[in-house]
């Protein structure tokens, strides 16, 4: 009876190990810049707990309806997947979604732990 007991404790403890992906960003806020069809495009990535937990457009002078259709589709995808992996662009918005994501990618590239020093916040 010790036995099973003893085999249970042990296969609750290794149950309850995190198998969660070690986090690649260093917490704090970042800046990247692409070229979108009207020129350049500024967004901030916020890195929270090693994940990303906003995007911000903070500058762009791109046609207002196809921003709109950009932030509603591609922000809340590169958010959700913590990556560009497997995001597409916006039909209709190709060049917009292409500097948005140029942008981001900048800001992530920052953001890695293997090449930040700074401790986050290089605005």
């Amino acid at each position: 009876m010790k036995k099973i007991l003893w085999i249970i404790s042990i296969l609750i403890v290794i149950s309850g190990c995190s198998t969660k992906e070690k986090s690649l960003y260093k917490d704090g806020e970042y800046i990247g810049v692409g070229n979108g069809k009207c020129g350049t495009i500024q967004v901030k990535i916020t890195v929270t707990e090693g994940y990303i937990s906003a995007v911000d457009i903070i500058k762009e002078d791109e046609t207002a309806s196809y921003m709109s259709e950009v932030k509603e589709k591609l922000l809340p995808e590169i958010i959700g997947k913590n990556s560009l992996e497997g995001i597409d662009v916006v039909t209709g918005a190709t060049a917009s979604s292409q500097g948005v994501l140029e942008a981001v990618k900048v800001a992530m590239d920052e953001a890695l732990l293997e090449n930040n020093t700074s401790g986050g916040s290089n605005e």
